[in-house]
């Protein structure tokens, strides 16, 4: 199933802030923010962040699967910064 999803970015910090929001269809179905930020130790170690928020219509309707898909998502990306 091709999606069309359309994507706005809020903010774009090069090398520390990465934050977007999406709309799938038209705005309000379903739309996700989400935020990348990245904190550079000094120690050859970087903090990545990752955080989420959907509470539109689609999101109240399918909250289980959604939950379920972005966690093992989430947990896969965790494993390969690892």
């Amino acid at each position: 199933m091709e999606r069309s999803y359309k994507l706005e970015v809020l903010v774009f910090d090069k090398h520390k802030e990465f934050k977007w929001i999406g709309h799938l269809f038209f705005k309000g179905l379903f739309d996700g923010k989400r935020r990348l930020y990245l904190k550079d130790h000094g120690n050859k170690t970087t903090l990545v962040e990752q955080n989420e928020k959907s509470n539109e219509i689609l999101v109240r309707l399918l909250d289980r699967m959604l939950r379920s898909e972005t966690k093992g998502g989430s947990n896969l990306m965790n494993q390969k910064l690892k």
